[in-house]
């Protein structure tokens, strides 16, 4: 695209003057030209990564969507940044589909009411009063996750099986895979995850698998087929019931009622806003 849609822009544009206000423009940094794609990383030693490494810690990141910050969020862990103590990245519309896929979660602001406002305002225009050339509906609330400032983060072996899983959510991984590259024997590591985290190995595996693919569904129009096996499942049969397990619907019905309602542009052709 050579221009960013309107809603980038004015959040943009809301950004910076909030920030105006606080007395803190001097400190902001924008990232232009930024181009991404939901199934691939473009790495640390990219334009983006470089950019990222460079900034000074700690660091709030806002970005306009959350699939844009689910992006930055991956890029980050490729980059091997903190994201616990260093980096802060939140996005917009609280989709939990990628807030959540996230590890560890980010935060998102929840939108206003637009449709009810919309629909109000159409309403006095119907019965012929004059309605403002702009109205603007603020947003409902900032919806703070695990990643915020002040959580504690996982035990590092805890942290080191949960990056593993997410390095290889797109293939096969067992459990046992993972011991080769942790100190513990399997019931202690086991052990420590699931009081860490409240949940076993092989049900962070799922999850990740599961998440991932949600993504995958929601951002491209890959078949089913193709989904299951970019999530790291043997097949459609195994996939559509862990799916319907986890989701409660099918893969197919997740994607109706789901697909490209936090898309921007297509895959890889968003672009950024330019400096003014």
């Amino acid at each position: 695209l050579t221009e960013p849609p309107a809603y980038v822009s004015d959040r943009r544009r809301g950004f910076r003057h909030a920030l105006a206000d606080l007395g803190v423009l001097d400190r902001y940094s924008e990232l232009l030209n930024l181009s991404y794609s939901p199934t691939a990383s473009p790495g640390p030693n990219s334009a983006t990564g470089r950019w990222l490494i460079a900034l000074p810690k700690p660091v709030g990141i806002f970005c306009s969507i959350d699939a844009l910050a689910f992006h930055i969020h991956s890029l980050c862990r490729d980059c091997q940044l903190d994201l616990f103590n260093d980096v802060h990245i939140v996005g917009v519309n609280n989709h939990r589909d990628y807030c959540e896929a996230a590890y560890p979660p980010f935060s998102s602001v929840e939108p206003g009411m637009l449709g009810l406002r919309a629909a109000q305002t159409l309403e006095l225009m119907m019965k012929g009063h004059a309605v403002p050339r702009t109205i603007i509906v603020p947003p409902k609330r900032l919806v703070p996750r695990a990643g915020a400032a002040g959580a504690r983060p996982m035990p590092p072996e805890v942290q080191a099986v949960i990056d593993l899983i997410a390095s290889h959510a797109g293939g096969p991984i067992r459990v046992a895979d993972l011991l080769h590259h942790i100190p513990m024997s399997r019931r202690a590591i086991e052990l420590k995850f699931r009081k860490a985290t409240g949940h076993s190995i092989h049900d962070e595996i799922q999850r990740q698998r599961i998440d991932r693919a949600r993504m995958l569904l929601r951002q491209t129009h890959w078949p089913i087929q193709r989904v299951a096996q970019a999530s790291g499942f043997g097949d459609v049969r195994q996939f559509s019931r862990a799916f319907r397990q986890h989701v409660k619907c099918s893969p197919r019905e997740f994607r109706k009622g789901r697909l490209g309602t936090d898309v921007a542009s297509p895959p890889g052709q968003t672009t950024m806003p330019q400096n003014p």
